[in-house]
């Protein structure tokens, strides 16, 4: 399933570069006319309470500890998370502000994202500055990006043995808080808004509201149940 994924992405970005030499007349036509994507279905993975406490014992002491802690608090996404720096957070306001040019977004014009941090979270946060170097400008210094997670290593593939978890991947941890939290009884939107999803381009226009208590209420009620199931 992820080869066909990746050749699906391969195939558009030839395909763009084939469609401008072409245009050019740089070559007399495109070599992938004609070449269809694979179909791919939409993953829908969602951990259960003993899956979920397994990845965070199995995480613990490894690099990626405080990285699966906050994906698992805010929902965000890997590339997000090890891409944030010390100068996105506002503690006084507790808020992580992701901005624009750190989204994964097909907006024309991408906004910053606002993301409400509890007071445990905004603790937590603290704690894990203060052990770094003075001065360090990362919450995750040691940073891959897209690669943080580089599945198929022995040192990866060693720390998700030890989860127990065999399809462990970043974006589920995102896609099970969001779940839950819908669970909880939030309704779709604060969700989206939670997740930061792109809105409609009619709401985008007339909609301007940032669901921030809304956010605040939804993330709030997630720890106490993240809580609960780790305990």
């Amino acid at each position: 399933k992820q080869g066909r994924v990746a050749a699906n992405r391969t195939l558009a970005v030839v395909r763009r570069v084939f469609n401008w030499a072409a245009s050019q007349d740089l070559v007399p036509a495109s070599p992938v006319v004609g070449l269809e994507p694979s179909a791919e279905t939409p993953r829908g993975r969602i951990y259960t309470d003993d899956e979920l406490r397994l990845i965070v014992t199995g995480m613990t002491g490894t690099r990626y500890q405080d990285v699966v802690r906050l994906i698992l608090a805010v929902g965000s996404r890997i590339t997000e998370t090890v891409s944030a720096e010390w100068a996105d957070f506002d503690f006084k306001r507790a808020l992580w502000i992701i901005p624009a040019e750190k989204r994964k977004t097909r907006r024309t014009r991408p906004s910053a994202h606002a993301i409400p941090l509890t007071q445990e979270l905004v603790r937590w946060l603290e704690r894990r500055q203060s052990t770094l170097p003075e001065g360090c400008p990362w919450v995750f210094p040691a940073k891959r990006s897209e690669s943080f997670w580089r599945w198929g290593s022995a040192e990866d593939e060693a720390v998700r043995e030890k989860t127990g978890v065999a399809d462990l991947r970043a974006h589920d941890l995102r896609r099970t808080m969001a779940t839950r939290i819908r669970a909880l009884g939030f309704p779709r939107e604060i969700v989206d808004a939670v997740l930061g999803h792109r809105e409609s381009r009619l709401a985008q226009t007339y909609q301007v509201y940032d669901n921030l208590r809304e956010k605040t209420a939804g993330l709030k009620a997630w720890e106490r149940e993240l809580g609960r199931v780790l305990a």
